[in-house]
């Protein structure tokens, strides 16, 4: 059966925010003291992914996300680092991740004016890959504020994998836009980096984001 949620455990211990985790939600940032941290991902006090390493920088930001399947066992932990302050003020800032284990390379598109336009860095993403930005920001590229509709196909085909999806995206926001579930059920999750005022820690943030193959609904 699935996992519904799970507890992010760092230096051994939970905060209020990453106890119970559900699938497609978030912690939040948590601040941490500059240095070296360990974080671990648990089930009823049972370690699901072993305690990794992560390091603290002066003002840094880092997403855990928590991906894979329990049936068969491929689970995962990957950290990425997070922009700081939007590439422009006047677009958003998007960062695409396949996180969906059974599904084939994709590409993605947004429609414009009812064109399907591929989007920067996004061509041929395979499961745990996340958009290439040539300008290295970080995996992040810009898209245009607004109401807009994305979509994926199998890399290098018209067969479309997840339907067109809406989302909303606001000047100057950060985003991680990323595709879960199951192949049959895809879906499109956004989770918006939220801009908290500058401290002297690292800000860590933890996502559940793996989809258990399984016959439960249950995800982790």
């Amino acid at each position: 059966t699935g996992l519904k949620n799970f507890e992010v455990k760092i230096d051994g211990t939970a905060r209020p925010q990453t106890v119970a985790i559900p699938f497609s939600e978030c912690s939040g940032y948590v601040d941490l003291e500059i240095g070296t941290h360990t974080t671990g991902v648990f089930v009823n006090s049972s370690p699901l992914i072993q305690e990794t390493r992560t390091t603290a920088t002066l003002r840094s930001r880092k997403t855990l996300f928590v991906t894979g399947s329990m049936v068969p066992p491929n689970l995962a932990g990957i950290e990425l680092a997070d922009l700081t302050r939007p590439l422009s003020s006047s677009t958003a800032s998007i960062r695409l991740i396949n996180l969906c284990p059974d599904a084939p390379s994709l590409d993605f598109y947004r429609l414009n004016n009812g064109l399907e336009v591929l989007i920067d860095g996004s061509a041929m993403l395979d499961f745990r890959e996340a958009t290439s930005a040539a300008n290295g920001a970080l995996q992040f590229v810009e898209l245009p504020a607004g109401r807009i509709t994305i979509l994926a196909k199998k890399a290098n085909t018209q067969t479309i994998v997840l339907p067109q999806t809406q989302v909303t995206l606001l000047p100057g926001e950060i985003s991680t836009l990323w595709v879960g579930g199951l192949s049959s059920s895809m879906k499109l999750y956004t989770v918006k980096h939220i801009t908290i005022k500058r401290t002297n820690c690292c800000h860590c943030i933890y996502f559940p984001t793996s989809s258990v193959v399984s016959s439960s609904s249950g995800t982790i």
